[in-house]
């Protein structure tokens, strides 16, 4: 079946494996975060400043890898 992956907006092009595994692991990802936020209750409450963005910015890096996951294979792979 061709359809056009329509993630990001709308495209033309088909939808690939890695845009599969993408969404996948931003599932998995979401899953994880709700496992952590009931299992940790109030302990969020007190974090600082300093722990957040210790959190926050490996979070935002991975998010852009992970959003742009099908042109990075891309550039891996062999014409």
């Amino acid at each position: 079946m061709q359809t056009g992956c329509h993630c990001f907006g709308s495209s033309q092009r088909p939808v690939s494996a890695a845009d599969v595994w993408r969404n996948i692991g931003l599932m998995l990802a979401a899953g994880a975060g709700l496992w952590a936020a009931t299992m940790a209750g109030d302990a969020h409450a007190s974090l600082t400043w300093g722990e957040l963005l210790f959190i926050a910015i490996p979070a935002g890096v991975f998010v852009l890898v992970w959003a742009n996951l099908r042109d990075i294979v891309a550039l891996f792979q062999t014409a």
